[in-house]
């Protein structure tokens, strides 16, 4: 038997499965282009279409935030052939957290998981801001948005700071470069509530009376620590002990999950947002007997029949020679399933020896990354701790950050936080063969198992998702070389005569 489950408001997802196990994840997004939104796109109801030629869904699963999302899904999925009336289950979202914490037990540990929400969601006519679940089971959940929305409160400062919904990753950044002041910190949070005037509104009204500068980086980094004490003042009335599970869209603030590793063992769940949702659903469903995740790249396999432009040439390479190329110039690594969360990780990234000469002006070419934002890094397993600070946290899905040994401060200042730290993909062989191979390979050029990726995307865009997406990335930056390691061909763009 097949199963359907979808999350149908913003970061969206569809997920299909069996008794037995996850089949395929993918967030919305990577279909219909518009970063966080859960719009339905044609090319993927054809994906479903075709799938229906092989496999039959006896139960479909739509969750959303609001009526109508929920049923123009079962519309279209109707009308198109996919699913009948009699196999259609709505939920209207009525156990969020729920969702987010079984979605955390397929990839971690289950005995004590945090869910720390963004805008959380309405259930018994109240909100579901911040979690506790002991064993899957819910402990306690708190609902007063100025004490417990970590994540929400994230998303008012970053509005403050005129940043774009889904834009929190830059008061993170920025906070590296300011100092905590006491008397900052007085008008943000009283030790136990933050101020209320910060209140979430749509980005598209006027902005409230603060207005802070992105050169005022003392207030993004007193946010940041307020936002750490918070999160510690709360799980410490708690009895956990060692294992702490996170998830929730604060579950991306890396500086908090990395602190946290002085005092629990810390796992993170890399589908933390609302697009692990359809997971977790799909994973109650099954009473928590789905076979554990141990990968994110769980997207639809790619189809190579594409035809590129005139534009285009496809030519025939080795992995050596690409390893040549990449010692000075950006290269797409585009491979297989696509990885599913924030991250690109080496099926959907942007690569660059990060010892070149103006390898961040030629990555920037591309990305357009404000200054205070730092690139990251995927280095191997073997060597992370010849380079860095080994921690117990699991750094495969780039959501803890590692301190540099001193030797290295400056060898690898291109891919450093201004804290001396690097946020790691930290890559076993067994992982991503190819990714690890070329890595390898870059090695006998620049005598470092170490390379910059970045995700495989134009800014405010989600990550290419098939070989169209990586046209029109190409043909809309300066993005030349794309490298397909499972045909063995290499994607080059000439210049327009």
């Amino acid at each position: 038997m097949y199963y359907l489950a979808i999350h149908a408001s913003h970061h969206g997802s569809l997920t299909i499965f069996n008794q037995k196990q996850i089949l395929v994840h993918t967030q919305l997004e990577r279909f219909n282009r518009f970063k966080g939104y859960a719009i339905i796109e044609k090319k993927l109801i054809d994906k479903l279409k075709q799938l229906t030629n092989k496999i039959k869904f006896e139960k479909v699963y739509v969750s959303g935030l609001h009526d109508n999302c929920v049923e123009l899904w079962k519309h279209c999925l109707i009308r198109n052939g996919i699913i009948d009336v009699d196999n259609f289950y709505t939920d209207v979202l009525l156990d969020h957290h729920k969702y987010h914490a079984h979605c955390s037990a397929l990839i971690n540990p289950i005995d004590n998981c945090v869910v720390a929400d963004g805008r959380g969601a309405l259930r018994n006519n109240d909100h579901e801001y911040f979690s506790i679940y002991k064993n899957l089971n819910n402990i306690i959940t708190f609902t007063d948005f100025h004490k417990y929305s970590l994540g929400g409160l994230y998303e008012c400062m970053r509005r403050e700071f005129g940043w774009w919904f889904g834009q929190e990753g830059n008061l993170m950044a920025l906070s590296t470069y300011g100092k905590f002041n006491k008397e900052i910190e007085k008008e943000l949070w009283d030790g136990e509530r933050f101020n209320n005037k910060l209140q979430i509104i749509d980005d598209l009204e006027n902005k409230l009376e603060y207005n802070y500068s992105v050169e005022n980086k003392d207030v993004a980094k007193t946010f940041q620590e307020v936002c750490e004490k918070a999160f510690l003042n709360i799980i410490k009335k708690f009895d956990i002990e060692k294992e702490l599970t996170l998830t929730g869209g604060f579950a991306q603030n890396i500086i908090n999950n990395t602190k946290l590793l002085k005092l629990y063992n810390v796992h993170v769940d890399p589908f933390n947002n609302d697009q692990g949702i359809s997971l977790g659903m799909a994973n109650w469903l099954m009473h928590n007997k789905l076979k554990k995740l141990d990968t994110v790249y769980l997207g639809f396999k790619p189809e190579y029949n594409y035809n590129f432009s005139n534009n285009f040439e496809l030519k025939d390479i080795d992995i050596k020679e690409v390893a040549k190329l990449l010692v000075e110039e950006p290269i797409a690594l585009f491979q297989d399933r696509s990885e599913q969360g924030q991250r690109g990780l080496g099926n959907r990234s942007l690569l660059i020896n990060p010892f070149a000469k103006n390898c961040l002006e030629k990555i920037n070419k591309i990305k357009k990354r404000e200054w205070f934002r730092p690139f990251a890094a995927t280095v191997t397993k073997q060597k992370l701790n010849d380079y860095f600070f080994e921690h117990q946290g699991d750094g495969r899905y780039m959501l803890f950050t590692y301190d540099v040994r001193e030797q290295y401060k400056e060898k690898f200042k291109n891919i450093l936080s201004n804290e001396d730290n690097c946020r790691l993909q930290v890559l076993d062989r067994g992982q991503n063969v190819n990714y690890y191979n070329l890595i390898k390979e870059l090695s006998y050029h620049t005598n470092f198992e170490i390379v910059l990726n970045t995700s495989l995307n134009l800014p405010g865009e989600p990550l290419v998702e098939d070989l169209n997406d990586l046209e029109e990335m190409m043909v809309n930056s300066n993005l030349k070389y794309a490298y397909l390691p499972e045909i063995n061909k290499l994607v080059i763009k000439h210049e327009k005569l």
